[in-house]
């Protein structure tokens, strides 16, 4: 810029003295957070919560001395065992949880930790460590469970802290069929309902607060084999992500495969069934959020190799 063409200090001034009062120059004094309204700074530490989670659980190990005030689940008897849930892959408390009481605050008003601490911890590095302290954001987070873990809810002694918290549970798409040759049509009929009524019933027994049921579609998977419809060893280890199962894309039921827009269909009207709803409210109480909406997810996995051992493996578009 030449010498000529600098504004002048007379320029500067006319200029401030013709703006807006209503419109005052901005300030170059810096605002402390501390200062900020509280509504403004709980809307900052809740955008510095993590999105949405998967907390895909592996296992349900024993506890070796009771958690204290640990709830019962209905139907469990009094010498029921305590149980931790293991996850395949560990999510660390976020940072909000220990920055400041004001961080804390919003983070137990947004979630809650499912597991705390255990005093077994040695924390040495809390991603090693399985009784590292876990923290669930109930309006994001999914725990997800795979169909090996029903027999864990339903005939094993579960005392289970937290788990009574979740709202969103995401269960592998095998999770309801004892045999997949039984059409979806006949899970309302007298023949087949006991099993539909027992697989939500559990379920509810241990996840009274479950708004939302995901039933969750893996896109990496055996297309057939001994382990047909499963995903393939060590995939749990890799993370994964829950996203929009669209209406077009496949179920394999044995019974005929049919697409998810149809199979949701089915599941909303035998979830809705009288039995189902009366045996929920009995067991778990009239409190509970029934019926839950059923939500179709894609379970896609991170870093997933190129190529598999098995020529049965297959990524699933369609």
């Amino acid at each position: 810029m030449c010498e000529s063409s600098k504004p002048t200090t007379s320029v500067i001034a006319a200029a401030a003295s013709s703006r807006d009062p209503l419109c005052p120059p901005p300030s170059r004094a810096t605002t402390q957070f501390s200062n900020l309204p509280i509504e403004l700074r709980d809307l900052i530490w809740e955008h510095a919560a993590p999105p949405s989670r998967l907390f895909h659980v592996r296992r349900f190990d024993s506890v070796p001395t009771p958690v204290p005030d640990s709830p019962l689940p209905p139907h469990r008897p009094a010498d029921a065992k305590t149980r931790r849930p293991r996850f395949y892959v560990f999510h660390p408390p976020p940072a909000i949880t220990a920055i400041c009481a004001d961080s804390r605050r919003v983070a137990l008003r947004l979630g809650f930790f499912l597991l705390p601490a255990s005093r077994h911890s040695d924390s040495g590095d809390p991603s090693a460590d399985p009784d590292s302290a876990v923290w669930f954001n109930t309006a994001t987070d999914v725990l997800y469970l795979e169909r090996g873990l029903r027999r864990s809810l339903s005939t094993l002694r579960l005392r289970c802290p937290g788990l009574d918290r979740v709202r969103r549970v995401g269960v592998e798409w095998r999770w309801f069929f004892a045999d997949g040759s039984i059409p979806l049509s006949e899970y309302s009929s007298p023949p087949v309902l006991p099993l539909w009524v027992a697989r939500m019933s559990a379920l509810y027994d241990h996840f009274p607060a479950m708004s939302a049921l995901h039933y969750v579609l893996p896109r990496t998977r055996y297309q057939g084999g001994i382990p047909w419809g499963r995903e393939p060893d060590g995939c749990g280890h890799l993370g994964g992500t829950l996203v929009d199962l669209p209406g077009r894309i496949t179920i394999p039921l044995e019974s005929g495969h049919k697409p998810w827009a149809d199979v949701g269909q089915e599941l909303r009207r035998a979830i809705r069934h009288e039995d189902v709803a009366s045996r929920v409210e009995e067991g778990a109480g009239r409190r509970v959020c029934f019926p839950p909406a059923i939500v179709g997810a894609w379970l896609v996995r991170d870093l997933l190799p190129e190529t598999f051992k098995s020529p049965y493996v297959k990524v699933f578009d369609w």
